[in-house]
């Protein structure tokens, strides 16, 4: 079981807005990368609730427990 922060809430919390995206909005995208060099792109319209209204995950523990170093934490730059 993960435990962790909703993507959703750590954008708006940045100023990213991620509710009703349009125009050139459309083509936003995020990259998230673990301190493995594990990345990902997201396009910001899956999290819009109007469109892909995805929910993600930003794990920071597995069953109670910090992440090991080796599977994370994610990192920030913004």
């Amino acid at each position: 079981t993960f435990s962790g922060a909703d993507l959703r809430d750590v954008l708006n919390a940045a100023g990213i807005d991620t509710q009703q995206l349009r125009g050139p909005a459309l083509r936003q995208i995020l990259l998230v990368e673990a301190t493995d060099s594990y990345r990902i792109a997201i396009a910001l319209t899956e999290l819009d609730p109007t469109l892909g209204n995805g929910s993600m995950l930003l794990a920071t523990s597995e069953n109670g427990r910090s992440l090991p170093k080796a599977s994370g934490p994610f990192t920030s730059g913004w």
